[in-house]
């Protein structure tokens, strides 16, 4: 029987996890807007097929990044007794756990909407 290509499938979820590594790992040196798709397919070791069975183009996967990261912020700080110092302890463990992302994607040239998004 042939494995669907689903996000519940394991084989694509470390697909994308190797995707989102490798753009994270190519923000460090190039600003996001000179990456292009043959970088991460390389970086990540993936064929083209293989990112466009993921994200329909590097805009899609960054949005696509942005919105994870930030449901996983809101589950942190939003809980059932509200913001509390526990919720906080677990925000900035996140943050330090995602301190490669963050530091690469805060600083390149275009993140600016995900900077004021933060902020908001």
């Amino acid at each position: 029987m042939m494995s669907v290509n689903t996000s519940k499938n394991k084989r694509y979820q470390e697909t994308e996890e190797r995707i989102c590594r490798a753009f994270t790992q190519l923000l460090s040196v190039k600003g996001d807007s000179d990456i292009t798709v043959h970088d991460i397919c390389t970086c990540a070791q993936i064929s083209r097929p293989s990112f466009y069975a993921h994200y329909e183009d590097i805009n899609d996967m960054i949005i696509q990044m942005e919105q994870e990261k930030g449901v996983q912020i809101q589950k942190l700080l939003i809980s059932e007794e509200g913001l509390s110092v526990r919720s906080f302890e677990q925000y900035f463990c996140f943050l330090k756990e995602n301190r490669e992302f963050y530091t690469a994607y805060l600083t390149a040239s275009s993140s600016r909407n995900m900077t004021s998004r933060l902020m908001d």
